[in-house]
């Protein structure tokens, strides 16, 4: 997997003293491809914090955009920013416009609170485990909302809430979704809940340092 390095230039429209920072730690890139639907391919790039996934950062490409919105579970807000990149050699230059800062309405744990979500071993293989993941509404729905079969490679942290948070809209913030065993999903490939395919793939994992501060509003 070839290695490259973000560095990142903040921009806001305003400053302030009394600023709310957040910490990362891992940065991942996922590539998603939609079987029926060639202009929603794209990548998500997420910075998120291994020890704390309350938080994470998530930008989105796409053909037609470049954005990322900060989202914060435990103060119900997402900030919003353009992205501008740049290349330079091996490096990746990533500018973020700050655009806006709205309230996160639909974070509701209850909604879920009846959700069931199993974890099938299909095969073991060397450090990679093939498994099957569905998605019910309750115990006794024997209809999946959404399947997927992954692969999980091991590693030396849990790093399935990073694949949560990148992938698995509307369940990112739901931290009882978690596989608790040390592994990072390298592929994941199955139906949404309205019924597309698609195909999740890791194409970068990185330990990063990373920390930004957002001015109180």
């Amino acid at each position: 997997m070839k290695k490259k390095i973000f560095l990142i230039f903040i921009l806001f429209s305003s400053f302030s003293l009394n600023a709310q920072n957040y910490v990362f730690n891992t940065l991942t890139k996922y590539s998603s491809k939609f079987d029926n639907n060639n202009n929603n391919n794209g990548e998500v790039i997420s910075y998120s914090n291994s020890k704390n996934d309350s938080y994470f950062l998530r930008l989105k490409k796409n053909q037609n955009s470049f954005t990322a919105k900060l989202y914060d579970y435990k103060n119900l807000k997402v900030h919003e920013y353009t992205v501008i990149e740049s290349k330079s050699k091996d490096e990746i230059f990533f500018k973020f416009n700050y655009e806006d800062t709205t309230e996160l309405y639909y974070f509701n744990k209850n909604d879920y609170k009846k959700y069931v979500f199993t974890f099938q071993t299909i095969n073991i293989n060397d450090s990679i485990k093939k498994v099957k993941f569905n998605v019910y509404k309750n115990s006794k729905k024997k209809k999946y909302l959404m399947e997927y079969e992954l692969e999980i490679k091991k590693s030396n942290e849990n790093l399935f809430p990073t694949f949560r948070i990148s992938c698995m809209h509307p369940y990112e913030f739901l931290e009882r979704l978690n596989i608790f065993e040390n592994g990072v999903v390298i592929n994941a490939k199955g139906k949404t809940l309205s019924g597309n395919e698609i195909e999740f793939k890791l194409e970068e994992l990185k330990v990063t340092n990373f920390e930004l501060d957002i001015p109180q509003q």
